[in-house]
């Protein structure tokens, strides 16, 4: 299996995926050095605000997630150029951009500093980093040289630290990674050594048809990541939605729309669902598969939320991989958002 896994894969995607119980670990020890400023220690915090694109925001949405029992204030994740109006003194702005030079977080960034926002960075350096050093502005250095969307680990630890240290959740990322760390490793261990085939399966079902996956709320961020990693690794359109939610709209899609023998359903699931939702997945899927729509319902591993998320989330980079494979295609190269790129910055 892992030869199949690797198969068009020369710039290494598949140690980069798989080397997330790594990461992590790694982000704890350099984490476990990070001192804030007098500026951020002594005030009193009433919000969060996360800003971030992409492989960056999805960290406030797992963050968010994991300390949705435990978090003090409300949390809120921006994915734009500007900040909501209520940001202001009594907000804790986090910016997260692994390269450091992502321009929608940037100007974040810069209204928060002239509404005198709590702020704290995380990048790889760039230009967040160069303002952090000019304003004396806290800012956490992850380590270089990995594609945004492998670097997870790095990204989500320190947001977890730093509202540990100041008191706005209860749990330090330390004891909440050991929590699911050797799940991850045993996930990696089972699918690398070829022993596990759902995923395989899932991706040679799935890859002439649009995936489109529903999670309960809990597990949103590994919803929204499997779609991302299929979107960037895999080259395909994937939507992601939520149950209950999807039972109020696009149920009615299901079972009316002409163009249901392209789609492939994966709804998530864990052991710990709430009663109602398990029951609206399994009545839900008996309508949808009464059109003949091929589908799973993916129980993943863990004990608790916190566990079944990020299992969720790695065996959903996983897929991804299974899926590129089966196209025959590099999992690396986004040549589409590099052209965007190129064309925006020329306009400028």
């Amino acid at each position: 299996m892992q030869e199949t896994l690797i198969k068009n894969d020369p710039d290494g995607m598949l140690e980069r995926v798989t080397a997330l119980p790594d990461q992590i670990r790694e982000a704890i020890k350099i984490c476990s050095e990070m001192r804030l400023s007098k500026n951020l220690l002594e005030r009193k915090f009433t919000n969060v605000v996360l800003c971030g694109m992409g492989g960056s925001a999805i960290t406030g949405d797992i963050v968010a997630s994991l300390l949705s029992r435990e978090l003090l204030v409300p949390f809120s994740v921006v994915r734009n150029y500007h900040l909501p109006e209520y940001v202001g003194k009594g907000t804790l702005l986090i910016l997260v951009s692994y390269s450091g030079n992502t321009e929608e977080t940037i100007s974040c960034m810069m209204e928060g500093i002239t509404r005198n926002s709590g702020i704290f960075a995380i990048s790889s350096g760039g230009g967040l980093m160069e303002i952090c050093n000019d304003k004396q502005l806290d800012h956490q250095m992850i380590p270089k040289g990995w594609p945004p969307r492998t670097a997870v680990g790095y990204l989500v630890i320190p947001v977890l630290k730093v509202l540990s240290i100041l008191g706005l959740s209860r749990t330090p990322p330390d004891e909440m990674a050991e929590e699911f760390i050797p799940l991850l490793e045993d996930i990696r261990n089972l699918y690398l050594s070829g022993s596990e085939s759902i995923l395989k399966n899932i991706a040679c079902d799935m890859q002439e048809r649009l995936l489109i996956v529903y999670s309960p709320p809990e597990l949103a961020p590994a919803a929204r990541r499997w779609m991302c990693q299929i979107n960037e690794n895999s080259k395909m359109l994937a939507h992601w939605g939520t149950i209950p939610e999807m039972n109020h709209n696009e149920l009615v899609g299901w079972c009316d729309d002409p163009l249901f023998n392209n789609y492939y359903l994966v709804f998530l699931s864990h052991q710990n669902i709430e009663q109602r939702i398990a029951k609206r997945i399994e009545l839900s899927s008996e309508l949808i598969r009464a059109r003949n729509v091929p589908s799973t319902v993916l129980s993943l591993p863990g004990q608790n939320t916190a566990q079944a998320l990020m299992t969720g989330l790695y065996m959903g980079d996983i897929l991804s991989l299974y899926l590129a494979s089966a196209r025959e295609i590099d999992p690396s190269p986004v040549k589409a958002i590099d052209r965007l790129k190129n064309a925006l910055a020329k306009s400028e």
